[in-house]
């Protein structure tokens, strides 16, 4: 019994021994874990960080690029407004030309004409006849009285071909008479040179006398050769004073002289002012105002853009501004097209700047004039 004893003793001293180290390894593999748990955290933590901070860097790339991208898509619109008004412009200064003998003149080979032929008088030639200086040709006529005076030019024209044909057999004309003051002119086209004698008003004088005019042809001026006797059948022209160049008028305007392509002498206002826009406008009608009315004595944009399509805004803020101001106008000319009122149109576009109506708070004009900006009732198609 005693060994048997001893024999358990010993045993349950291994096994306690055993049991022991098993705790020890426990332990220590229970401190190992609680280590790599914290350096696990750790790494989350600063991972979950540099995550942060790559979302903040790439949101604030992504608005920077937006940004920009509104910037580019307005210039673009800009600069493809400018273009297209230039086309169109150019295509209605092509086909507004004459047509002569049934066909539309085309810049270059008009041009080409003129090089091959010698000249503009040259394009189409006609039968000449002398003029005599007692037959007298306007030299300057209103745009606007050019469709009622065109019957009463083909009068005088009749006329002054009978007056000189009677000339031409009671006056032959030799070497010693007057042939330098002969002048060959085509009816289509007339140089510029061809109204030098009456761009000189002192070159003739004036006719004295009482007139036995018709009433339509009060206050004109007669121009008679100083070696020839009046003529009762020579032409009356228009009396207005005579200015080289341009004549100024007021509100900045001149009227500009200029020779069409038959010959006939132009007058045109001009505005030779620098066009200021509206700084800072309070509301839709000051922009609509401007745009269809002119302000400060200025003309309206539309009538500046209808005269000289884009000359006028080539500087490039100008036309920035220009392009962004359209787009309000163009919202509004939608809305009349579509048949709303233009009260209706504007008070539309009013409340559509409103960000806090019990406060009064609009958004500035300027927000309104970009395109994602305009209500839907109002944009094209």
């Amino acid at each position: 019994m005693d060994q048997a004893e001893v024999r358990l003793n010993e045993r349950v001293i291994n096994l306690e021994r055993q049991i022991s180290m098993f705790e020890r390894m426990v332990h220590m593999l229970s401190s190992n874990l609680d280590e790599h748990l914290k350096r696990y955290d750790m790494i989350l933590v600063a991972q979950q960080q540099q995550i942060s901070d790559l979302h903040l860097v790439v949101s604030t790339l992504v608005n920077d690029q937006n940004r920009h991208a509104e910037v580019l898509r307005e210039k673009l619109s800009g600069a493809l407004h400018g273009i297209s008004s230039t086309a169109a412009s150019v295509n209605e200064t092509i086909h507004s030309i004459p047509r002569l003998n049934g066909r539309t003149l085309e810049p270059e080979s008009f041009f080409d004409e003129i090089l091959n032929s010698g000249g503009p008088a040259a394009v189409k030639p006609k039968v000449t006849q002398p003029i005599d200086h007692t037959v007298s040709y306007g030299h300057r006529f209103n745009e606007s009285n050019d469709n009622g005076r065109d019957h009463e030019n083909e009068n005088e024209a009749h006329n002054g071909g009978i007056g000189d044909n009677s000339m031409k057999q009671r006056d032959p004309r030799g070497p010693g008479g007057h042939g330098n003051d002969e002048r060959q002119f085509s009816s289509s086209i007339i140089p510029y040179d061809d109204f030098s004698p009456l761009n000189n008003p002192h070159s003739h004088p004036r006719a004295t006398g009482p007139s036995n005019n018709p009433p339509g042809l009060t206050d004109h001026a007669v121009y008679q050769n100083p070696n020839t006797t009046a003529n009762p059948a020579i032409t009356m022209v228009k009396n207005e004073p005579h200015h080289n160049g341009t004549t100024e008028v007021e509100n900045g305007l001149t009227e500009e002289q200029y020779l069409t392509i038959t010959g006939r002498k132009r007058k045109r206002s001009l505005f030779v002012g620098n066009f200021q826009f509206m700084k800072s406008p309070h509301s839709v009608v000051e922009v609509w105002k401007e745009y269809t009315e002119g302000i400060n004595g200025q003309p309206s944009i539309k009538e500046m853009e209808l005269i000289y399509q884009t000359g006028w805004r080539r500087d490039p803020a100008v036309n920035k501004r220009y392009s962004r101001r359209k787009v309000l106008c163009k919202a509004i000319e939608t809305g009349l097209a579509k048949g709303y009122a233009l009260d209706y149109t504007v008070n539309l576009l009013e409340d559509y700047r409103f960000i806090d109506r019990e406060k009064g708070l609009k958004q500035p004009i300027g927000w309104l004039c970009q395109g994602q900006n305009i209500p839907d009732e109002l944009r094209g198609n």
